[in-house]
């Protein structure tokens, strides 16, 4: 239930507010949390 309510609110922010960035920067936000999920639910990927 949290990564589905992580991943709502971070596609929620990109459809709203961060609309008028470009959409590289967009698509690194989206990617960075993927990452934060995986490393909070399977720990630091040492990336």
């Amino acid at each position: 239930m949290s990564i589905w309510a992580v991943v709502h609110g971070a596609v929620s922010l990109e459809l709203t507010v961060l609309a008028e960035q470009p959409a590289a920067w967009r698509e690194e936000f989206y990617e960075r949390q993927l990452q934060m999920i995986g490393e909070f639910w399977l720990g630091p990927s040492g990336a």
